[in-house]
C-alpha cells in the first residue's frame, strides 16, 4: 500500500514535529492516534460546563504508526489551530487526513502572494498544487513543487 493511502486509513494523526532542515526543506513528523479504551475521563472534569459524561482519551502509543514527510523545495506552508479552521465547500481535494488539493483557498493566496512561475521555471516543473495534513489540534498546509517522500518509521 502506498503510505499516503495508509495515513489517509488512520482515524486519528498527531503533528509530532516540524523541522526547517535547509533554507527550502520542511520535515513533518507524524503519528497515528487511536482511543484509549482503557481510560475513562469525565467530561465535566474537563470542561466545566458540559455535561456529566464519560469519554475516552485519544492516544499515540507504541501501537501505532509513525511517519516521516520531506516537503523539498516548497513555496509556502502554514498551521493552523484545528479549532479555528473553517470549512470551505469550494476547496476540492483527494483524501482524508492526507490530502492532494486541485483548489484551495491556501493555493489561492500562494498565487498571489508569490512568483509561483519563478518556482516553477527555476525548478523545471509545469505545476504545484497544495497537500494538506489534518492532524488533531494542528492542520499544516503546504504548497510545493514535487511530492514529499514519506517513509514509515519503526
Amino acid at each position: 500500500m502506498i503510505l499516503s493511502e495508509q495515513i489517509n486509513n488512520h482515524k486519528y494523526l498527531y503533528l509530532d514535529k516540524l523541522v526547517e532542515l535547509n533554507d527550502i526543506e520542511l520535515e513533518v513528523w507524524i503519528s497515528e492516534a487511536r482511543v484509549d479504551s482503557d481510560t475513562k475521563e469525565n467530561l465535566r472534569d474537563i470542561l466545566e460546563f458540559a455535561p456529566s459524561t464519560e469519554i475516552n482519551s485519544i492516544i499515540s502509543d507504541e501501537k501505532c504508526r509513525n511517519y516521516k514527510l520531506l516537503f523539498k523545495n516548497y513555496i509556502a506552508y502554514s498551521v493552523r489551530n484545528e479549532t479555528f479552521t473553517i470549512w470551505d465547500d469550494e476547496d476540492k481535494f483527494d483524501g482524508n487526513l492526507f490530502r492532494r488539493y486541485s483548489k484551495s483557498k491556501f493555493l489561492d493566496y500562494v498565487e498571489i502572494s508569490t512568483s509561483t512561475e519563478y518556482a516553477k521555471n527555476l525548478m523545471g516543473t509545469d505545476e504545484h498544487f497544495h497537500i494538506g495534513v489534518c492532524c488533531l489540534n494542528h492542520i499544516l498546509d503546504v504548497a510545493c513543487l514535487e511530492e514529499p517522500t514519506i517513509e514509515e518509521l519503526f
